[in-house]
């Protein structure tokens, strides 16, 4: 038993912790670890896994593959919660299409063609 509570606080030491920031457009996380600290990541996969309105578990993977557990709760928050929450549960827009792409209607039109 003693063996299981020293790996288990051992494991917990061992996990990786984080900062998330939303700058208006995208999410980003920092990810704090012993061994190297790293610039902020562009984040790729936000899933909120747990929700008890004073607490939010969230999986977030960021660009370079890192996959991390943020526990967040109003008490650290306590300004910004109901902020952090709504950006959290939006709904993100769909990707703008570049001007450069066109469809096949479009294409047909500049070319004076019925699609």
């Amino acid at each position: 038993m003693l063996f299981g509570a020293c790996a288990a606080v051992w494991g917990w030491r061992q996990t990786k912790t984080g900062s998330l920031r939303w700058d208006g457009d995208d999410w980003w996380v920092e990810i704090h670890s012993a061994e190297v600290a790293k610039p902020p990541q562009l984040v790729t996969g936000l899933m909120i896994q747990l929700d008890f309105q004073f607490f939010l578990l969230l999986s977030v993977k960021s660009e370079a593959g890192d996959f991390l557990w943020l526990w967040l709760d109003s008490w650290s928050q306590k300004r910004e919660w109901q902020n952090l929450r709504r950006a959290v549960f939006s709904p993100r827009p769909a990707a703008e299409v570049p001007d450069s792409t066109l469809t096949k209607r479009q294409v047909a039109h500049e070319r004076g063609v019925s699609a």
